[in-house]
C-alpha cells in the first residue's frame, strides 16, 4: 500500500528508535520461509533466533558482573584496614560505583544492538522489509512496532476513538509503576549481595573480600537478561505476526464481516476492546490494528459519557445468545492479542462467560492466547 508522496514514518522519533532503523536495515543472511508455512511452523522456525538471542543476554550479564568483580579485585591492595573510619572506604566504594555505571551501559547497549539484529531476522523469516518504510505505512507501522518492542518501549496511552485507556489508572500510579520497574533489577542485586555477604561472612569470616561479596553480580546479571529478554523476544514475536493474527480473528470472529453485525452487536464488541484497553491502560500494536478495522466497519468513534464497563455488561446482558458469544470471544480474542492477560482479565471474563451462560467456551481465553503466542490452530479447541 503505497503512501503519498512526502510520507515520512520517522518523523518526530528519537534518537535510539533512528539508530534501531538503521539495524534493521542492514543485510540479512536469513532467507523468508516459503509461501503456505502455517503459523505454528513459522513460530518454530523463529524459536532458534529467539533462543540464541537469550543465551547471548545471558553472556552480556556474565561481562558485566566481571567488570565489577575484576574492579573489586584490582581494588583489594587499596580497601582500608579493619578500625578506619568510614571515610577511608568512599574512594574504593567511589570506583568500584563507577565500574558498576560502566559495565551497565555497555550491558544495555549490548542488549539493544542485539535484539535488533534478532528483530531484524525475525522480520527477514517472516518477509517483512524495513526497507519499506517509506514506501508502506502498514509495513511502517509493524516495523516501529518491533523496534519498540525490542527497546521495551512503552505503548501508546493517548485517547483513540473516544477511547481514554488510562480513565481508570491515576498519574502516580503510571509514574510510580515506571519508576518501580526499573528499579527491580537494583532491589535484585542489593537483596542477593546482602545474603552472599551473610553466607560469606558465616563460612569464610572476614577474610571474604569485596570482589568474592560482587561477585554474585554475575548470576543476578545473566539470570535477569533472560528473564527479560526472553519477554522481549516472544514479543517482537507477537508483533510480527500480529497481521497474520489481526486477519484470522477477524474471519473467524466475525464470518461475515463485522459490519454485517447488528449495530447493538457491534457496540458491544467494541465496548469488549475497550474493556481490555482499559484494564491495561494503554494501547497494544495488535489491538489497535483490530480496532482500527472495527471503527471503519462500524462507522463512528466510541463517544460515550458513561462508564465503559457498566455499559459492556448491559449491553450483552440485552443480547441473543448467539450475539453474546461473539462479543465474548471478541474480548478473549483482544486479550489474547495483545498478550499480557492479567488476573483483572480473567475476572471480566469470568463475568461475561457468566452472563453468555457457556461453560463451554471456558477455556477460550488460554486458547486464543495459545493461538497467537504459539500458533496453535484454533480449529484443535475453540
Amino acid at each position: 500500500m503505497a503512501d503519498d508522496d512526502g510520507f515520512n514514518p520517522l518523523e518526530g522519533v528519537g534518537l535510539m528508535v533512528k539508530l534501531a532503523v538503521r539495524i534493521l536495515q542492514g543485510p540479512m543472511r536469513y532467507e523468508r520461509l516459503p509461501p503456505g508455512t502455517s503459523r505454528s511452523e513459522k513460530v518454530a522456525a523463529l524459536r532458534p533466533i529467539e533462543r540464541a538471542a537469550i543465551f547471548r543476554s545471558a553472556l552480556y550479564g556474565v561481562f558485566a558482573g566481571g567488570i565489577v568483580v575484576l574492579t573489586a579485585w584490582l581494588l583489594i591492595p587499596y580497601e582500608p584496614a579493619a578500625g578506619e573510619p568510614w571515610q577511608a572506604d568512599v574512594p574504593v566504594f567511589v570506583f568500584l560505583l563507577l565500574a558498576g555505571v560502566i559495565a551497565t551501559v555497555l550491558e544495555m547497549m549490548l542488549i539493544y544492538y542485539d535484539t535488533m539484529r534478532s528483530s531484524r531476522a525475525v522480520a527477514a523469516r517472516l518477509g517483512i522489509s524495513p526497507n519499506n518504510l517509506h514506501d508502506d505505512s502498514t509495513e511502517a507501522a509493524l516495523v516501529l512496532s518491533l523496534i519498540q518492542a525490542g527497546i521495551e518501549a512503552p505503548n501508546p496511552r493517548g485517547p483513540r476513538y473516544g477511547i481514554d485507556p488510562r480513565i481508570y489508572i491515576p498519574h502516580w500510579r503510571l509514574v510510580s509503576a515506571s519508576v518501580l520497574y526499573k528499579l527491580k533489577v537494583t532491589a535484585t542485586r542489593i537483596v542477593a549481595r546482602a545474603l552472599w555477604r551473610r553466607i560469606l561472612f558465616r563460612l569464610l569470616g572476614r577474610s571474604a573480600g569485596r570482589a568474592s561479596i560482587e561477585a554474585v553480580a554475575i548470576p543476578v546479571f545473566a539470570i535477569w537478561n533472560v528473564i527479560v529478554v526472553r519477554s522481549v523476544m516472544r514479543e517482537v514475536r507477537v508483533r510480527a505476526l500480529g497481521k497474520e493474527a489481526v486477519d484470522e480473528l477477524e474471519s473467524y470472529l466475525f464470518p461475515l464481516g463485522f459490519a454485517a453485525l447488528p449495530e447493538g452487536v457491534r457496540l458491544a464488541c467494541l465496548r469488549a476492546v475497550r474493556s481490555q484497553v482499559t484494564l491495561v491502560a494503554d494501547f497494544h500494536p495488535n489491538v489497535s490494528m483490530m480496532l482500527d478495522r472495527m471503527i471503519a466497519a462500524h462507522g463512528s468513534d466510541m463517544v460515550e459519557q458513561e462508564q465503559p464497563e457498566c455499559l459492556l455488561a448491559a449491553s450483552v446482558h440485552d443480547l441473543p445468545a448467539d450475539a453474546r458469544q461473539t462479543v465474548l470471544l471478541t474480548f478473549a480474542a483482544t486479550c489474547a492479542l495483545d498478550g499480557r492477560i492479567r488476573r483483572k482479565h480473567r475476572r471480566k471474563f469470568k463475568q461475561l462467560l457468566e452472563i453468555t451462560k457457556r461453560p463451554d467456551l471456558a477455556g477460550s481465553l488460554n486458547v486464543f492466547r495459545d493461538y497467537v503466542r504459539d500458533g496453535t490452530p484454533l480449529e484443535s479447541h475453540v
